[in-house]
């Protein structure tokens, strides 16, 4: 039976909202929001809302006795914190958060808030999820204003002003309100400087049709710096696969399990240029898939197959915001299937990251199975490393953490072609 999750309202406080596995409801209470989102909803611009990243939402129950309306939300797989974009995922961000604020505009809207963390991925697109900030209004508050040039502004001027830069563009990102970095960016000597210009769009605020075209017109000069080719970036040279061919043990052993277990939702752990979550994805999953070289990440954002993170394997993104409202990476993503391929060798030989910890983060995000690739010290890569074998690195171990959890397995043949020497395991429920 599906799990209900109650979520009350933080700052608005016009509804709560109600979600269970795979549904997304939005109950508001208050008369004169009522009347609004019913007029708003029914307008027949509303597909264009949608088109720039505005959630899709319908009404599907009305209590004018109880002055209660019921909306329903697409239901989104997974919910990204905006500390795990990269860099050019946050400008797009921006971009399209403006963009909707104009056609909001057109229909007598704008949005109450204007920080991001009201924005998540879907795919290679930015979604708006909180219809509730959506107000009637003729013009922008001073503190949407203030809240815009903090939370977008400044990260993005820092990813657009020069390779040094750049990194700190998301390590302010990491300062949910304020901190060291943010008190220096917001300082009177940054705003005389460095920030003259956009914080003399203020002068709009009452004119948000203008405002919103010059603070697009500003973005479209701070667009980030492209990103260099990094260490990674040319792991898988091919751009196009044909995945009822396979070429080798790995990519039949992968599509046997997506064929016969049609997983919904997969999470590919430090997924390259996700080769193997298409795969998954070509088999019906949603998938997320993270890596933390940000090139990469910007590669799998413009296949727009499946929703992109910028996340560190070994460095998770914690709860964040008032209460640690917005929960750590655990808490959001969760995957039915984990793919784990290619990187246990990284992680526990080369990083020197204890296995038990590796197997820990895999169950974290997997709630009914694992398909790991395991490399043997063996192998040819992992030979040259001249490291010392973890005293745990062994599938014996690795299977003993796993079953704890999935009591089931099924392993492959030895791949041993050209000096590899590895093995694919699925760890699963019934």
């Amino acid at each position: 039976m599906s799990q209900l999750k109650i979520i009350p309202y933080l700052y608005d406080q016009s509804g709560r909202v109600l979600v269970t596995d795979n549904k997304v409801f939005r109950i508001i209470e208050k008369k004169e929001k009522i009347q609004s989102y019913r007029r708003l909803l029914s307008s027949e611009n509303i597909i264009r809302l949608h088109e720039k990243g505005l959630i899709e939402t319908t009404i599907i129950e009305e209590k004018s006795s109880s002055n209660k309306l019921t909306l329903e939300h697409k239901y989104l797989p997974f919910i990204l914190h905006p500390v795990e974009y990269t860099n050019e995922m946050y400008w797009q961000a921006a971009v399209q958060f403006i963009e909707l604020n104009q056609e909001c505009f057109k229909l007598g809207f704008v949005t109450y808030d204007a920080h991001p963390y009201n924005i998540t991925f879907y795919r290679n697109k930015p979604i708006f999820i909180d219809f509730g900030s959506l107000i009637e209004a003729q013009s922008v508050s001073d503190e949407w204003f203030q809240e815009f040039w903090e939370k977008f502004a400044i990260p993005i001027w820092l990813s657009s002003f020069s390779k040094k830069t750049f990194r700190l563009s998301k390590e302010l990102r990491k300062e949910h309100q304020y901190g060291f970095g943010m008190s220096l960016m917001t300082s009177s000597y940054s705003k005389a400087l460095l920030f003259r210009k956009f914080l003399g769009l203020a002068k709009f605020k009452e004119r948000p049709n203008i405002l919103f075209q010059e603070i697009l017109r500003w973005l479209m000069d701070h667009r980030p710096l492209p990103v260099s080719k990094q260490y990674w970036s040319n792991y898988y040279k091919e751009e196009k696969f044909d995945f009822l061919s396979p070429r080798n043990k790995k990519e039949s052993f992968c599509l046997e399990i997506f064929q016969n277990a049609r997983y919904t939702k997969v999470i590919d752990l430090a997924s390259n240029k996700g080769y193997f979550s298409e795969m998954a994805e070509h088999f019906g999953a949603e998938v997320l898939s993270f890596d933390y070289e940000e090139e990469i990440v910007n590669t799998l954002l413009k296949k727009n197959k499946v929703t992109p993170a910028h996340i560190d394997f070994n460095l998770p993104t914690p709860a964040l915001g008032p209460g640690l409202f917005w929960g750590d990476v655990f808490s959001r993503l969760k995957g039915e299937l984990v793919l784990a391929l290619g990187l246990i060798h990284h992680i526990c030989v080369r990083q020197k990251t204890p296995v038990y910890l590796f197997c820990e983060t895999c169950l974290k995000f997997a709630t009914k199975g694992i398909l790991l690739e395991f490399i043997f010290m063996e192998d040819k890569h992992v030979r040259t490393w001249n490291e010392t074998k973890p005293p745990d690195y062994n599938i014996e171990t690795i299977s003993e953490f796993f079953s704890q959890k999935f009591t089931n397995r099924k392993e492959s043949e030895l791949e041993l072609r050209d000096g590899l020497k590895r093995q694919y395991l699925y760890f699963y429920k019934d």
